[in-house]
């Protein structure tokens, strides 16, 4: 019966495998706007309407979210290379976006500079 399914379950796997990482990306998102990949990246996921933290319902759905842009073939996740704000579906079910940091452009920064600005200091 019902207790002895419940007997067989690996509780300590559904702990660290499951429970674990969704409480940890939860926080990550709501405390510091990233996990810590996007912390090395300089990117930040925030509300995509205010621009301020995620609240734990907003980071909860785009959790769950990752799901659904998995199902079919990553759909959700490609999407990202054609949507205007490049958000998948997991951003717009929960209402979010990543940014990337900008810090004070560097004098001389050769990323900053246009093609036809290259070509010309090349010549």
């Amino acid at each position: 019966g019902l207790l002895e399914k419940l007997a067989s379950v690996d509780w300590l796997f559904l702990l660290l495998d499951e429970l674990l990482p969704l409480l940890l990306t939860i926080f990550f998102w709501v405390r510091y706007e990233a996990t810590p990949g996007k912390l090395l990246l300089d990117c930040y996921v925030v509300d995509a309407r205010t621009l301020q933290a995620l609240s734990i319902r907003q980071a909860l759905l785009r959790y769950l979210g990752y799901l659904i842009s998995l199902l079919p073939f990553g759909l959700g996740f490609l999407w990202i290379a054609f949507d205007q704000r490049k958000r998948g579906f997991h951003d717009m079910l929960a209402g979010s976006v990543v940014l990337m940091r900008r810090s004070e452009p560097v004098e001389d920064d050769e990323s900053q500079k246009s093609l036809e600005q290259l070509l010309e200091e090349s010549s």
